[in-house]
């Protein structure tokens, strides 16, 4: 059977050919910038999470020992600015313990992180972990004279902490810094 030239027969011309090439290369690159933005929007998240978990738990430690202890008035002598840059507290056994931020007690690679001391300052522990560093953190403490002296006002004594931290990623992209704020109160009331 010969077959003549004139008849049509199946197949692809040039022209279909680089047109499905085409529309297939345009779907693949949008594919991929879609793949490779959510890849950095979950690493973005992920840092995120950690430092909002880290911020949580340096404030979970500070709320725990805030709650259960009382504001050590006496290591202030008298408070006259609006806040502190330190906090002193007395457990319920009457052990003192202090909390901080530093530049000098910090796990390696960071260079300002917060510190608490439960001897009275003669030892530092680091309660932020080495991705983590503070950025600012101030206490508010109400009232500002101790409550529990004679002739004082008659006012639970209360702690507004302000933590800012971000985290010490060295790629740019990355970094992320939160701040919360929490005002507690101390549950021991000696009147």
């Amino acid at each position: 059977m010969n077959k003549n030239f004139t008849e049509e027969q199946g197949g692809f011309t040039l022209m279909e050919m680089v047109v499905v090439l085409a529309i297939f290369t345009v779907s693949s690159v949008i594919i991929a910038d879609i793949f490779i933005t959510l890849i950095n929007t979950q690493r973005k998240i992920i840092v995120q999470q950690k430092i909002l978990s880290e911020a949580r738990y340096a404030m979970d430690i500070m709320s725990r020992n805030i709650r259960i202890g009382t504001i050590s008035y006496s290591d202030y002598g008298s408070i006259e600015t609006p806040y502190e840059d330190e906090l002193y507290l007395n457990d319920i056994d009457g052990n003192k313990i202090f909390f901080k931020s530093s530049t000098a007690d910090c796990l390696a690679g960071v260079t300002k992180c917060l510190i608490m001391s439960i001897d009275e300052g003669a030892n530092w522990e680091s309660v932020t972990s080495k991705d983590i560093e503070i950025q600012d953190i101030r206490f508010y403490i109400r009232p500002t004279d101790d409550p529990f002296d004679d002739g004082s006002p008659n006012i639970q004594p209360r702690v507004t902490i302000l933590l800012n931290i971000k985290n010490s990623s060295a790629i740019s992209n990355y970094q992320s810094e939160i701040a919360l704020q929490s005002t507690l109160s101390t549950r021991i009331y000696n009147r």
